[in-house]
């Protein structure tokens, strides 16, 4: 028998979760593989955290874990801020070296690579969780000033 892992499947609710892994786990049966309910978990992010209930994949509950695991390894959060660091970062920086932003512009830059970093964490606005304690844990500060300094350094290498 052939066993299908490492999927995800992402949704807003449990009932909807439970719904998409039930017709993952029909489709699969279907053509030959098995969902091992044994091994099957999930995790919840953001605000779906406190929602109450279970997830089932027909009668057999799923376990639910806090932390995310690829191949038996957990994921701490300084590499998730890392990853942000050379990837989120970059892409969202790309190009404002030269540009001149307002505030306002700044501001809704700020608020969106928060939102990036809350979900990155586990943590929903209702959790009331500071952004410096977010900040905090990914190890990342703040995106205003770091838009100053990839600007200075663009200033000093056309001095240079």
């Amino acid at each position: 028998m052939l066993f299908a892992d490492d999927v995800a499947i992402i949704t807003r609710t449990r009932a909807e979760a439970e719904h998409r892994l039930e017709l993952w786990r029909h489709d699969l049966e279907r053509r030959g593989m098995r969902v091992s309910r044994k091994k099957t978990e999930y995790l919840c992010t953001g605000g779906g955290q406190k929602e109450e209930g279970t997830i089932r994949i027909g009668d057999v509950q799923v376990n639910r874990v806090k932390d995310f695991k690829y191949l038996g390894s957990t994921v701490p959060d300084k590499v998730k801020g890392k990853l942000h660091k050379l990837m989120v970062r970059p892409a969202m920086l790309y190009g404002l070296e030269t540009v001149p932003l307002t505030k306002p512009q700044e501001r809704k830059l700020e608020v969106a690579e928060m939102r990036m970093m809350r979900y990155e964490v586990g943590v929903a606005r209702l959790d009331k969780t500071k952004n410096e304690t977010t900040r905090e844990i990914l190890g990342i500060e703040r995106y205003g000033e770091k838009i100053r300094e990839s600007r200075l350094n663009e200033a000093r290498l056309k001095k240079a």
